[in-house]
């Protein structure tokens, strides 16, 4: 019987795929702690499919939790919620490696309009960076009331959800395509 190929579906929780993938993570990690001395001084957090929630969300709540410690947290993906979130944790240095990608027409015989293409370059995003842009761009506005970055960022990130996410109707006034944001 020929193969269909790889079944996208086993990437979710609770698949056969999913705990091996777990367990050959953990095995690696216990490997490289051992045997190469650059882990040693690393501290690798796990957390895997059969602890509750979504990616993103974990790796911010454990940055959150972990918040008073002079740390640096470096998250790696191209999902541009890890921008919102790292902004959103509050803590002083979240760094963020993505990979650079480049919008591609497709070819006559393809069905999809657009394609993302890896360009082979990385860029890395560095929220407190961010966080002084905006603070500069805010801290200039006369505003009647004080002022405060912290509350900025939370009503900043609180309009950038409702504009962009995936699981919210769009309010017609906040639509990025009709410049909602701009």
């Amino acid at each position: 019987e020929e193969s269909a190929g790889f079944d996208s579906n086993c990437i979710t929780p609770g698949t056969t795929f999913m705990e091996r993938a777990a367990e050959h993570l953990r095995y690696f990690v216990r490997y490289k702690v051992q045997h190469d001395a650059l882990w040693r001084r690393l501290r690798v957090v796990i957390s895997a499919a059969d602890v509750p929630g979504e990616g993103e969300h974990k790796i911010a709540a454990h940055i959150r939790s972990e918040r008073e410690c002079a740390r640096r947290h470096c998250v790696y993906g191209l999902d541009a919620d890890l921008i919102m979130l790292a902004l959103a944790t509050h803590a002083p240095a979240v760094l963020i490696l993505r990979e650079k990608v480049v919008f591609r027409r497709p070819n006559a015989d393809s069905k999809r309009k657009v394609s993302l293409a890896s360009t082979g370059d990385f860029v890395f995003l560095h929220a407190s960076l961010l966080r002084r842009y905006i603070d500069l761009e805010y801290r200039s506005l006369l505003l009647p009331y004080g002022y405060s970055l912290e509350c900025v960022l939370d009503d900043l990130l609180l309009i950038s959800f409702l504009v962009g996410n995936d699981f919210l109707p769009h309010p017609p006034g906040l639509q990025i395509e009709n410049e909602g944001l701009g």
